[in-house]
């Protein structure tokens, strides 16, 4: 991955841009900066975690406010 040519004009290129942005969008800068190149790398993988996430996302809200089971602990 590193030998490739790309990867390292992608990183020249994707450093001093992550720097110049303002403080507050730095972080969905570099989330959308790396999804792009890893889906060049293995494409099947940031579907499958894109699909993972999109399946949390609409799942979440699902979930009850307040679990009322507590779980004992094993004492050996």
């Amino acid at each position: 991955m590193i030998q490739n040519y790309t990867f390292w004009l992608f990183l020249g290129l994707m450093v001093p841009t992550y720097w110049v942005l303002p403080l507050h969008y730095r972080s969905g800068f570099l989330a959308i900066v790396s999804a792009l190149y890893l889906s060049q790398v293995d494409p099947l993988s940031v579907a499958l975690l894109a699909g993972l996430s999109v399946i949390v996302y609409l799942v979440a809200p699902l979930r009850p406010k307040k679990i009322d089971l507590y779980f004992p602990a094993i004492v050996i």
